[in-house]
């Protein structure tokens, strides 16, 4: 073989080897994993997901996940983390937040037993931004590491599509208005009473317990006055009397007559 034809082979197998090193970066580019951040309705917050790639992937035991939150001033900023629950599972589970200037970061870790890889998308939960009212922050993802069962440790590119606008307070659903607290029957009258009354009259005869008030004359004193209306008993006596008062003058007309007859 001439030397032409070696450096010809040699230049064939050196760009073989240049496009069989290039081929796995530009295939795992197609694959790399995507965070999605996305505001959440009615409060300041934003949640996290990692989409994972197709296919065969290794087992993560460990990650780090960096969130970025940017505005003009952050010195009145607080971020919090709240996990999802579906990784209860998970060991460990934290979140620290600090700022340099106009920049933040809320470092996530997680670490445990379980395949953080083995389902996509991995939901890992949602940011919390405190603030002032009006307050503007931009919240962005940063760099991924994750460790394999294996402790190989790596930092796969992340991709995302842009960060997310917060306003703190514009989009807080307000809460309804809290009733007055108090007893609810307070404003219900009371309807309880007595019916129950005691007469202060008695009757005479079978008709015991007769009201001796009823039918009394207007502005009459009370206590002595007799009823207007007379009752039977006393009727019958009332006869009874002038009966005999004139049976005892008709005897007294009898005897006064024998006499001048004598």
């Amino acid at each position: 073989m001439t030397d032409t034809m070696k450096k010809l082979a040699a230049g064939a197998f050196a760009a073989l080897a240049l496009c069989l090193a290039l081929a796995p970066g530009i295939a795992w580019a197609d694959v790399d994993p995507e965070a999605v951040l996305q505001k959440v309705d009615g409060s300041d917050d934003v949640s996290v997901a990692i989409v994972l790639p197709d296919g065969a992937r290794d087992q993560v035991n460990a990650l780090q996940l960096a969130i970025t939150l940017k505005g003009d001033s952050l010195d009145e900023v607080k971020a919090e983390f709240a996990f999802d629950d579906s990784l209860k599972g998970v060991a460990v589970k934290e979140a620290r937040y600090r700022h340099e200037g106009g920049e933040g970061r809320l470092n996530l870790y997680l670490a445990g037993n379980v395949d953080l890889f083995a389902t996509s998308p991995l939901k890992l939960g949602a940011v919390h931004v405190t603030a002032p009212d009006g307050t503007t922050v931009q919240v962005g993802a940063g760099q991924l590491s994750v460790v394999n069962a294996a402790h190989d440790a790596s930092t796969p590119e992340l991709y995302f599509s842009e960060p997310v606008s917060v306003e703190v307070g514009a989009g807080v659903s307000p809460n309804p208005p809290t009733p007055p607290a108090g007893d609810d029957d307070a404003d219900k009258g009371d309807g309880s009473g007595t019916g129950s009354g005691t007469g202060d009259g008695s009757g005479s005869g079978g008709d015991s317990g007769y009201d001796g008030s009823a039918n009394r004359s207007p502005g009459a004193p009370s206590g002595t006055d007799s009823p207007l209306v007379t009752t039977g008993d006393n009727l019958a006596t009332t006869l009874v009397a002038c009966g005999m008062a004139a049976v005892a003058a008709g005897a007294l007309v009898v005897l006064a007559r024998r006499k001048s007859r004598r």
